[in-house]
């Protein structure tokens, strides 16, 4: 997975803050295997979490790689990146409302370093949901966002928290914030028991069993972390800035082709079944992908399909 030097020779700390979860892990191992000079700050509530994944991984916490906790978290990196979130469906249903006060109690942490850091860059992981629950076609350029901040319905929580979010960094135009939109992202060490369709494939595949999927042909983009890292790269690049970019990979995957891939590589079985479709805690999502190029501006040319970063992804989890 080792990649070029993205994010930039001249950078000297980055800090990645909720560095135990599935997106952080990528950033992590893109970030130590690429030739990336700067020094990692690794901050997360529990950091021996992050110790042992490194272990795992073969990158021991040395003077290069920095554990925290979250407590300790303090000004001076060049980059932060905040990966700070709920990482799964059944999370979102259980963490409520919560999950508001939580992202803006992190947001004034962050807002109040960035004001002390002036030169510091704020990369947010934001999430598609904030366009809504209608996803009858793909988001686009001209699409707006579609969540009001006043729902109490709690499936709104989680995307009226990054709706919130997003309306505090663009408040402050003085500062260098980017929100990245995520619609999909799949890495080898995503939990297999999250609840995704892609987990649930996955989960089928590895242990032989048939997978029983609802007969809706859903449309899913899934980012690699190489392409991820290219990102944040491309907008580190462009400091000062403040604004918000849709992340995506070089094309999106249908359901059927998912499912033929793992029938052909893996020998998954699958059938189709009534009341099994796609939902979420936000809403069904028969589209849920962006057109939005406005990243292409940035200089951001995703290498890898959701296909390939599928099969690249799934060859490390289920070994071949």
């Amino acid at each position: 997975m080792a990649q070029s030097n993205l994010i930039g020779d001249k950078m000297r700390d980055i800090a990645i803050v909720g560095a135990s979860s599935h997106i952080a892990k990528g950033l992590i191992i893109m970030a130590l295997e690429s030739g990336q000079t700067a020094r990692l700050w690794l901050y997360a509530r529990s950091p021996d979490k992050v110790k042992s994944f490194l272990v795992d991984m073969g990158h021991a916490e040395d003077d290069r790689c920095v554990v925290r906790g979250i407590s300790e978290l303090a000004g001076g990196a060049d980059i932060i990146i905040n990966c700070v979130g709920v990482g799964n469906p059944s999370g979102v249903v259980r963490i409520g409302a919560e999950i508001r006060r939580l992202t803006a109690e992190y947001d004034d942490l962050l807002l109040g370093i960035l004001e002390r850091h002036r030169e510091t860059l704020l990369v947010a992981l934001s999430s598609g949901v904030v366009y809504g629950r209608d996803f009858s076609c793909p988001a686009t350029a001209q699409a707006e966002e579609r969540i009001a901040a006043d729902r109490l319905d709690p499936a709104d929580h989680y995307a009226v928290a990054k709706a919130q979010s997003e309306a505090r960094h663009r408040a402050r135009p003085d500062l260098s914030i980017v929100d990245l939109r995520v619609f999909g992202y799949f890495s080898r060490w995503i939990d297999l028991n999250a609840g995704f369709l892609l987990t649930d494939v996955l989960a089928a595949a590895k242990s032989g069993t048939t997978l029983t999927t609802g007969p809706e042909d859903v449309v899913r983009d899934y980012a690699h972390p190489s392409d991820l890292y290219s990102m944040i790269g491309c907008c580190a690049a462009r400091r000062p800035l403040n604004t918000v970019l849709d992340v995506y990979s070089a094309a999106p995957a249908r359901k059927s082709e998912i499912l033929g891939y793992f029938g052909g590589m893996y020998g998954l079985q699958w059938k189709t079944a009534a009341g099994k479709e796609l939902t979420s805690p936000t809403g069904l999502k028969a589209h849920y992908y962006s057109l939005n190029r406005k990243a292409e501006g940035f200089g951001y040319n995703p290498k890898m399909t959701s296909l390939e970063c599928i099969a690249a992804e799934s060859r490390a989890i289920l070994g071949r």
